[in-house]
């Protein structure tokens, strides 16, 4: 139950539903025939990032969207993390964690500031 609740509120706040493409946030300046064929096909955001611009182009079948959608893949949030855990004590640990930001800021996107939790556990 609280997966769902996770999953509802994640979709009221990005106004994209679970089964809908993630790039569905961006659906002001992507067509809704690009979206379209990256939800029939699966694309899921991991294998586009990895993709060249000629070859997303294939995949949807429009040559040109396939630079629009490697531009507006570059706007998702995604970090790359490193962490450092040396013990103080038996008990204690320090960590030092480095977060380095691995996209393109847009402010239309992003607002002034994102907020991140970082769980330790």
């Amino acid at each position: 139950m609280s997966l769902f609740m996770l999953d509802y509120c994640k979709a009221v706040d990005r106004q994209v539903w679970p089964h809908q493409h993630p790039l569905r946030q961006f659906d002001r300046d992507l067509s809704a025939e690009i979206l379209r064929k990256l939800e029939e096909r699966g694309a899921d955001l991991d294998h586009l990032m990895e993709m060249e611009e000629k070859d997303i182009g294939a995949l949807i079948r429009y040559a040109p969207g396939g630079r629009l959608v490697k531009q507006y893949l570059g706007y998702f949030p995604s970090l790359q993390l490193s962490a450092t855990v040396s013990p103080i004590t038996r008990t204690v640990l320090k960590v030092d964690l480095v977060i380095t930001p691995t996209f393109i800021w847009k402010d239309r996107f992003h607002g002034t500031a994102q907020r991140w939790w970082i769980l330790v556990e």
